[in-house]
């Protein structure tokens, strides 16, 4: 499990099945998603950009698109809103959350308050935990790279300098705040007299900083790699590539594009385990093999036609990658292809199996 997903984890969930529903429905309503495509099931309505293929190219040479570094971390949607009076075992008030792609929703320590709380405000980003080069000091930090709305304000349909100018507004308030912090006492803002032990007790839990992420024009790329990536204190795994002038898509968006090296090109699967048997031509012996194959999605849907003995055969790294495989029959891995596909993790968060065209478009 990826630390910053460990971290929130363990100190900032929601069990409210009230509050969550009651998150999700704001959410929904702040992305302006059709309601068709999440409604009862688990649709994100977060941006979802595809590989850059050759069928891009000609779009990116003709058009103004932003680059920066694609973080790897999670993903998560982070949502500042009120939370109404009446809801059992749920503290109302102004609160921060962080939203997943599986809908698990987490209620963070945040510093805004008053007039700087940007009630109704969602912004679109991933959290990684930074690692000083300095002092070694580990930083959860949530970098944000759109907004859909804020405050009073919807933003998917504006363009995406127009959405950012949110991003800048809040990420500068909370470099402020963070600067009036004493760390040496509480972690946070020095708590003022009178303060109540459970006040105490939150103020002691992880801070999570809000960035904005770094955009370049897409001309300044080779400085992004050569002079940017290199001092940052977190892992990346490419680049994405966004249209300017574009409003926001909820979804699967063909126009925001990402770019990984070969080896981090990753796409999910299904992975099944078959036993073949046989008879040994020598020996006249009954034996039996087993095959590790990878299943893809097509149109949505696990094809039990032409793609049912798996689309591509994977390849075990070593024997405690084999075991693996074996205990992993049935869930999704996520695979490398270099020229076969390799497996690399095993997704324990219930993702999605990768579709078609994404595993063609790797290989």
């Amino acid at each position: 499990m990826p630390a910053e997903l460990d971290l929130v984890r363990k100190h900032f969930q929601v069990h409210s099945q009230q509050l969550k529903e009651w998150v999700r429905t704001l959410v929904c309503r702040l992305s302006l998603s059709d309601p068709s495509h999440w409604n009862g099931s688990t649709f994100f309505p977060g941006g979802q950009p595809v590989a850059l293929s050759f069928d891009n190219f000609a779009a990116l040479r003709a058009e103004d698109f932003r680059v920066c570094e694609k973080t790897d971390g999670t993903r998560f949607l982070m949502l500042f809103a009120v939370v109404p009076r009446g809801m059992e075992h749920v503290r109302p008030g102004p609160t921060c959350f962080l939203v997943g792609r599986e809908w698990d929703i987490y209620a963070i320590r945040q510093l805004l308050t008053g007039r700087n709380f940007p009630d109704q405000t969602l912004l679109d980003g991933e959290l990684v935990i930074d690692v000083s080069r300095r002092s070694g000091r580990v930083y959860p930090r949530f970098y944000v790279f759109d907004a859909l709305h804020y405050r009073s304000s919807p933003l998917v349909n504006r363009d995406l300098m127009k959405r950012l100018q949110a991003a800048e507004v809040i990420a500068g308030v909370y470099a402020k705040l963070l600067q009036q912090m004493d760390a040496s006492k509480t972690g946070g803002i020095v708590q003022p007299e009178g303060t109540s032990k459970a006040q105490r007790q939150r103020s002691q839990a992880p801070l999570i900083h809000i960035v904005q992420k770094a955009m370049f024009k897409k001309t300044l790329v080779r400085g992004l790699f050569d002079k940017v990536i290199p001092r940052l204190p977190h892992r990346t795994d490419g680049v994405i590539l966004t249209p300017r002038m574009d409003p926001y898509v909820n979804g699967t968006c063909f126009r925001i594009l990402k770019w990984k090296p070969l080896n981090q090109n990753t796409v999910d699967f299904q992975l099944r385990v078959l036993f073949l048997k046989y008879i040994d031509a020598t020996s006249n012996e009954k034996k039996s093999i087993q095959l590790f194959r990878l299943h893809i999605a097509e149109r949505g849907i696990i094809s039990m036609g032409r793609h049912s003995l798996g689309v591509a055969g994977v390849i075990p790294k070593d024997k405690a990658d084999y075991a693996k495989l074996e205990n992993h029959n049935g869930q999704i891995v996520e695979a490398w292809f270099d020229p076969r596909w390799h497996s690399v993790d095993y997704k324990h968060t219930g993702r999605n199996v990768g579709r078609l065209p994404v595993m063609q478009a790797v290989e």
